[in-house]
């Protein structure tokens, strides 16, 4: 289960402009050319990176914490994270890990380059998306995928793309894009020990008038379902309602455990409340189905060009909710003051 992201009005074909001053300093314009960019993307088919279990662990309070990748069978998305016994990734499906995803010109699932693997992967236990590089080196882990459509060719959605487009089926040519992603994962270090930096990078092989960008999302079992927004400057934590409809927010978002002994939490200092249609937390809780909690760390783009990359970060903080909102504190405050 997936839950599709609809561009703010604001974000269409009518005033693009807007979002493209605002967010542009994220943005780096290769110099490639579009069809040398093309081809270049292409070549990548016959060179993927090894498809081993890569892992990186780390002892947080006496207990390990570890983020590992199993590039067989979801890419390069992180499907697990385990934390003094606890499993923090959902799993259920090739859209239910911590990952990365792109949808376009307001056609949601119906061009959705997905970084785990399309739809379809799921009966198979393997994955449409392609790891092109792999490396987990001490403290840090590199993936760089290419990520697979979420809908197969000529696939039917079943209703209609998204609220803005008449399209009701798959918009892709092919199972595989030419979408690249690419991320850095490493633990913060000794001061922050359950924080995550997770660092992404993804790069658009053709023109688009727009892009919503899951830069970052994660899914949680269903037994993560106590949602808050937290503010880091004042330390308040605000009870969230959440459901299958989509939940916004500007200020970090912190699921948890209804008893507080496992959470996890996000937070992005690109998410500033200043273009809170274009950069936001968003939160979900799927009761049905496979129960699931899910959080995003979202982005839209604009004007976008063949070859363009955009570079995001969202750090994660994993433990009791008092560890959570302690480690988003810290590195919020260590941030602004530079101080490590």
């Amino acid at each position: 289960m997936r839950a599709a992201l609809r561009l703010p009005r604001s974000l269409t074909k009518s005033s693009p402009a807007r979002v493209y001053v605002s967010l542009v300093t994220r943005r780096t314009i290769l110099s490639l050319p579009a069809i040398t960019f093309a081809l270049v993307a292409a070549s990548f088919a016959v060179r993927p990176a090894s498809t081993q279990e890569a892992s990186i662990s780390t002892a947080v309070h006496g207990a390990p914490l570890t983020v590992s990748v199993h590039p067989r069978i979801h890419a390069g998305a992180i499907d697990s994270l385990v934390f003094r016994g606890v499993q923090y990734v959902d799993n259920h499906d090739h859209g239910r890990q911590i990952q990365t995803a792109v949808q376009v010109d307001n056609l949601g699932e119906c061009f959705n380059p997905t970084e785990a693997g399309s739809r379809a992967d799921d009966a198979s236990h393997g994955t449409s998306s392609v790891i092109r590089k792999l490396s987990a080196s001490g403290n840090v882990l590199r993936t760089e995928t290419q990520g697979a459509f979420w809908l197969s060719p000529g696939e039917a959605y079943g209703r209609a793309c998204s609220p803005y487009r008449a399209e009701t089926g798959a918009q892709n040519n092919s199972i595989l894009s030419n979408y690249l992603i690419d991320r850095r994962t490493r633990f913060y270090g000794p001061s922050i020990p359950n924080l995550l930096i997770v660092d992404v990078s993804i790069t658009f092989p053709e023109t688009r008038q727009s892009a919503s960008i899951e830069a970052l999302t994660g899914y949680l079992p269903g037994s993560f379902r106590s949602f808050y927004s937290f503010d880091p400057q004042s330390r308040h934590l605000q009870p969230l309602a959440a459901g299958p409809e989509a939940g916004r927010t500007t200020e970090p978002v912190i699921i948890a455990t209804p008893d507080g002994r496992n959470a996890m939490g996000v937070f992005s200092r690109s998410i500033t409340g200043a273009h809170p249609d274009h950069a936001y937390y968003a939160y979900f809780y799927f009761p049905a189905g496979g129960a699931t909690a899910k959080w995003s760390c979202v982005f839209g783009e604009a004007q976008i060009h063949a070859g363009a990359t955009y570079h995001y970060s969202c750090p994660i903080a994993v433990g009791t909710l008092d560890e959570v909102t302690a480690a988003i504190a810290a590195y919020v405050e260590a941030t602004t003051t530079g101080r490590r």
